[in-house]
This record gives C-alpha cells, sequence and structure tokens, in this order.
C-alpha cells in the first residue's frame, strides 16, 4: 500500500482573492511529489476569532486548520480526485474555523511537529492502491 505523507508548507493571504487566507499542503506518495493543496478560509470568518489573538494562538489555529484537512485529503485520493493533470496547481479545501478556533483555544500544545528533517508532517498514512 502506498504511503502518503502530508507536509504543513505554510499559511499566507491569498492572493489569487481579495479578502481570504489559505493553509497550503504538500502530499507526498511513497516519497515522490503528490499533490498541492490548499485549505481556504474567507477573511471575514478570521477577524473576530483569530487576528486579535496572540501568535501562538494563530499559529495553533493555523496547524489545527491543517490537521482538520486530513480527512477530505484521504477523500480525494480515495476517490481519485488526486492528483490533478499538473500536481502543483492545489486542490482547494474549505476550512471549518469554528472547529479550528475551538482547537486552538483548549489544546495549548501545537499539534504539529517538526520532523528530524526539519518538515513540518501534519500527518502519514497509507491508503490501498
Amino acid at each position: 500500500m502506498p504511503e502518503y505523507v502530508i507536509e504543513l508548507d505554510t499559511w499566507m493571504r491569498d492572493q489569487s482573492r481579495v479578502d481570504a487566507w489559505q493553509v497550503r499542503l504538500r502530499v507526498w506518495r511513497n516519497g515522490q511529489y503528490f499533490q498541492f493543496f490548499t485549505v481556504v478560509v474567507p477573511g471575514i470568518d478570521l477577524a473576530t476569532d483569530v487576528s486579535n489573538k496572540d501568535q501562538d494562538f494563530q499559529k495553533r489555529f493555523w496547524q489545527w486548520l491543517a490537521v482538520d484537512a486530513v480527512d477530505a485529503i484521504k477523500q480525494a485520493i480515495l476517490a481519485n480526485r488526486a492528483p490533478l493533470p499538473n500536481p502543483d496547481n492545489a486542490i482547494e479545501l474549505r476550512g471549518d474555523v469554528r472547529k479550528a478556533v475551538s482547537q486552538a483555544r483548549s489544546q495549548t500544545a501545537l499539534p504539529i511537529k517538526r520532523s528530524t528533517d526539519n518538515r513540518e508532517v501534519v500527518d502519514s498514512f497509507t491508503l490501498p492502491a
């Protein structure tokens, strides 16, 4: 069975939209680049719950958005929606701001740790071929 690794690249303002942010994720399959995903969050959803919080809270929030995307990424792979013909083009997912805010408030530890090769690994798993 192929092994997949989801790596957090970064979070940033979405350059293709006026008022949105995104978490950028790379997925590797058996050590080879497989597909790029973005978790998109409308800026208005961030205005009250996230933007006025401290940096530690914000980092936990963005990491929880990445963690929460794992199931949707698995579903996209199993449904053969990934990879795209050009895997550098992102598959967009919608982030659940309320869930990530709740997790960031209730959990003080970061959900994602750096690997020995200095990557932020969100998750690794195997799926049937």
